[in-house]
Parts: structure tokens; sequence; C-alpha cells
């Protein structure tokens, strides 16, 4: 699970594998949930090249 935080609050949540990204829909999270949709992208690339 990868987790992102804004001033020490979990803003956004995203499974390494299948699975919907969670956000909080009273939180400005678009900037934190792209790079968090990037690094999860990221890994996923990894771990398929690694296999």
């Amino acid at each position: 699970m990868l987790v992102a935080k804004i001033e020490a609050e979990i803003v956004a949540a995203s499974p390494l594998d299948h699975g919907p990204l969670i956000a909080d829909p009273f939180r400005d999270g678009g900037d934190v949930i792209e790079l968090l949709e990037l690094r999860r992208r990221r890994i996923q690339s990894a771990r398929s090249q690694a296999a």
C-alpha cells in the first residue's frame, strides 16, 4: 500500500497491485494523487521487469 501525506495527514492511498486509489474528498490532493499514481506505475514496471 502506498500512502500520500500532506502535513502528516493521509490524503490518498493506493494498493501496489490492483485496486482503486482512495483519496480524501475534503482535501485538494490533485498533485499528490498524480505523484502517487506515477510511483505505483514505476513500482509495477520494476516488478514486471524483475519477473
